[in-house]
């Protein structure tokens, strides 16, 4: 079985109001996960009742006990990588806007980027 250490009063209160008042519905439905665990539900059971896959719940679970509160928040640098820089982006808007006058973008881009370009 997969349940968390019994809770402490402190930890129960933060929870209840994680679950019933952050911002972020991820952030809500752990602490409701850890919530459930407290109440020694299984897996299984909390899985069905969040609607979530019982590996993404476990995972929740053994996180809350790693680290605590912090588990409950995604971790920083998740996700993709940036494909374009802001000079890139920037470059690319420059172009949107007027995309049959290539040339005097690329001269737009030339004076912001202090980059020569070559067509």
């Amino acid at each position: 079985m997969n349940f968390t250490e019994p809770l402490e009063a402190a930890e129960k209160i933060t929870l209840r109001e994680m679950h019933a008042e952050h911002p972020s519905p991820s952030v809500r439905m752990r602490a409701h996960a850890v919530l459930l665990s407290d109440k020694e539900f299984e897996t299984n059971e909390i899985s069905e009742i969040l609607d979530k896959c019982r590996q993404a719940v476990s995972g929740r679970i053994t996180t809350w006990r790693r680290s605590g509160l912090t588990g409950l928040f995604n971790a920083s640098g998740g996700g993709r990588q940036k494909t374009l820089t802001e000079e890139e982006k920037t470059a690319l808007e420059i172009i949107k806007k007027e995309p049959r006058r290539i040339k005097a973008a690329i001269f737009e881009i030339e004076k912001l980027s202090g980059k020569k370009i070559s067509n």
